[in-house]
């Protein structure tokens, strides 16, 4: 109630705001020296007429002077975006992975659906998040999302954020986080038609859910109508870069076995890992991190980077650093899985899934030029007329730009979305 008064009154500000601008000292409209006129009357009998229009004059030119349209069109914008956030209904989803393991997982629903309303259904969209990630960093996908009518899901993968972090009868990799997608998708979002949508990572295990999901027998394979990619990263860890066809023999042998090092001097090192994070990693350390991965937010960093999202990062962490250490641990020094070029050679029927990339021209994490030459990859299937089902986009932000730069990137992602009836059609 407290938004939509805001809205009202900042509504009413307008209106009041060009009556008063209507009367100037030029002024000899009659209609508008009524208002004075009433306002003489109403004032005390020991002030003159004349002193009373001069006093109210002098009050709106001051005001005309401190009026900026812009930062009042902005503030009502932001009311609106504000009004809308506080319809949409968001609660969490009791869901067990496996039978055992408990994972965090919420939904949104649109309060407000957008306009002019039409008879197609909007797809449910089903956020994955990166490694080391949680759903809190989704926020501003999940508001442009609902705003714009689309329910959303979005959870956090085995050993992340809220969800359980078992080690002794779990082995992490990126196959075992696309079954997770796939079993949430078919006990949770039923027979809904949905979308992924992931980030680094995450991406990475969309695409696998959804190769795994053509090659199904289940209703899955008819549920998922296409993919949106954030920035996708090569595979779980490091050991999916080796397998780049850039690198020779002799390059491949020398990443080998620098890795081997650092895996069984750091990675493997439980104990090592648990004493970083219960020594070194604290809250201004993880927030100084996300500084530089905000360097191009489009608000002021102090906003963007806030405690909700710096705790969303530590708090985890905090609560149990000696099973994050373990679940890190597995996580860095397993089987990397499927690099994306492999996972589309070995599903050719990923021809038929519509995909929409989009990458910030600035990520530092997986560079648009850099090793593995994801980016590139898409790029060029993005060109190739045989490919029509692949879009690519390039935003001005880093390695989440829909949080870091939320108003263009997630507007690629909606223009994508909206397309997707149309896009089907012809693909059939």
């Amino acid at each position: 109630m407290l938004l939509l008064q805001r809205v009202i009154v900042l509504s009413a500000a307008v209106i009041t705001t060009v009556s008063a601008f209507s009367v100037s000292p030029h002024c000899h409209n009659p209609r508008s020296l009524s208002f004075v006129n009433r306002f003489a009357v109403k004032s005390s009998d020991s002030v003159s007429f004349d002193e009373t229009v001069d006093t109210i004059r002098s009050s709106i030119t001051k005001k005309k002077e401190e009026f900026n349209v812009n930062e009042f069109l902005e503030e009502l914008q932001q009311s609106v975006k504000d009004f809308k956030e506080s319809l949409t209904t968001m609660s969490t989803i009791p869901y067990t992975f496996q039978g055992q393991h408990s994972i965090y997982a919420q939904v949104s629903r649109p309060g407000i659906r957008s306009l002019p309303l039409t008879s197609t259904k909007k797809p449910a969209v089903l956020l994955v998040h990166g490694f080391g990630c949680s759903t809190y960093y989704w926020r501003e996908t999940i508001s442009a999302l609902t705003s714009s009518g689309y329910t959303v899901y979005a959870m956090d993968l085995l050993g992340h954020g809220q969800s359980d972090k078992p080690t002794d009868d779990v082995h992490y990799s990126t196959n075992l986080w696309a079954q997770q997608i796939t079993d949430f998708i078919h006990s949770q979002i039923h027979n809904q038609d949905v979308v992924l949508v992931g980030n680094s990572m995450g991406s990475t295990v969309s695409l696998l859910a959804a190769a795994a999901a053509n090659t199904s027998s289940t209703t899955t394979n008819q549920q998922i109508k296409g993919v949106g990619m954030f920035n996708c990263g090569i595979g779980m860890n490091v050991h999916s870069i080796v397998r780049d066809e850039k690198w020779n023999s002799i390059q491949r042998w020398t990443l080998d076995s620098i890795f081997n090092i650092v895996e069984s001097t750091v990675f493997s090192n439980v104990a090592l890992i648990q004493w970083i994070l219960e020594s070194i990693v604290t809250k201004d350390l993880l927030r100084t991190i996300l500084l530089e991965l905000y360097v191009h937010a489009e608000q002021s960093t102090d906003v963007i980077v806030n405690k909700e999202l710096v705790d969303s990062f530590y708090n985890p962490v905090a609560k149990n650093p000696k099973q994050v250490a373990k679940v890190l641990s597995q996580i860095l020094t397993n089987d990397g899985g499927l690099t994306p070029m492999e996972i589309h050679s070995a599903n050719t029927s990923l021809k038929q899934t519509l995909i929409h990339v989009i990458w910030g021209q600035y990520d530092t994490v997986t560079p648009i030029d850099g090793i593995g030459q994801v980016a590139q990859f898409y790029q060029s299937l993005a060109h190739d007329t045989e490919n029509e089902n692949v879009t690519f986009d390039i935003v001005q932000g880093g390695h989440v730009p829909f949080d870091e730069i939320p108003t263009a990137a997630n507007q690629s992602l909606l223009t994508w979305l909206n397309q997707l009836p149309k896009q089907q059609q012809q693909h059939v």
